[in-house]
């Protein structure tokens, strides 16, 4: 790509440095949620560079960034008390107190909660009115068959407290079907029947136990930064699927990501620069999510 811009133009070319943030006028920007195969590129982010302006991306320049999830309710929720089904969808969705049965009264081995959404996930949050007491659960997905989740961590410590039960979405995950509905489900299966007290739930959500929760941006997770010229058919990648850590404070400079370039990119007029995102676990929130992006900018007729 061209690295040098003509000073061959009426009037001032005014010089400076530039972050270009989620703020800048013109930015467009939407919710993002995964596709079924964790493969699918989407625009969390674009900016059309103005008329008379062009940006210059080089390895000094850098990168920070916020990401947050989306709170959200669930697609549906079943309890198994002995291979009959139960829907407690709404329930687990609202805000009464102590009306969500998470286990049977009386459970036996395999009665199992069962856990779906239409997209994969990766954080479900437990409110419980009624702490379990005792527990020999596993938490289960689907690959073929019913297989122990790994990567796990148990926070509820098997419903037996609030909190959050979290995963790296297995790459083998499948849609498959109980009680003639089919999501991408978990499920957490008595493997011992020894409650005492069973659990029961007040509110069930995915992606957090409170709306604007952080969320540490996993290995499934990837960002990339693009420049495209104005028909989007020629790309010049400034960041390629950087995995990125929890930030924070996108301001913080010691979480800054440099660009990995080898010479500069040149965003003219009528190019595009887009961010984009490839989330597996939920929907990923753009108005509690930021960025900085730093260039220079060059603008045409400008007096400084």
């Amino acid at each position: 790509m061209a690295t040098q811009i003509s000073n061959n133009v009426n009037g001032v070319i005014h010089e400076e440095e530039f972050k270009l943030t989620q703020a800048e006028s013109g930015m467009s920007s939407r919710d993002i949620g995964p596709d079924s195969n964790k493969d699918q590129w989407q625009d969390f982010w674009r900016f059309q560079v103005p008329v008379g302006q062009a940006l210059i991306f080089q390895s000094h320049h850098w990168l920070a960034m916020y990401s947050t999830y989306v709170v959200d309710g669930l697609d549906l929720f079943l309890l198994d008390d002995g291979g009959s089904f139960s829907d407690d969808t709404t329930d687990a969705n609202d805000a009464g107190a102590g009306d969500i049965a998470l286990m049977p009264g009386t459970e036996a081995v395999n009665d199992a909660a069962y856990i779906g959404m239409h997209y994969p996930f990766g954080r479900v949050g437990f409110d419980l009115g009624t702490a379990g007491v005792g527990n020999t659960i596993t938490w289960e997905y689907y690959n073929g068959s019913w297989t122990t989740i790994p990567n796990s961590t148990d926070a509820t410590t098997g419903l037996t407290s609030s909190g959050e039960f979290s995963f790296q979405p297995p790459d083998d995950w499948a849609r498959t079907t109980a009680d003639g509905k089919e999501a991408f489900w978990i499920r957490a299966r008595v493997s011992a029947a020894s409650y005492s007290t069973v659990p029961v739930g007040d509110t069930i959500y995915i992606n957090g136990t409170s709306a604007g929760a952080a969320v540490a941006i996993g290995d499934y997770e990837r960002f990339r930064i693009e420049v495209r010229d104005a028909s989007e058919n020629q790309r010049y990648p400034l960041i390629n699927q950087t995995r990125y850590e929890q930030m924070n404070d996108f301001r913080d400079r010691t979480l800054r990501y440099f660009l990995p370039l080898n010479e500069p990119i040149i965003a003219k007029e009528n190019m595009w620069v887009i961010v984009q995102a490839r989330p597996a676990s939920g929907i990923l929130d753009v108005s509690a999510s930021y960025f900085e992006l730093a260039c220079r900018r060059v603008r045409k007729g400008i007096y400084a």
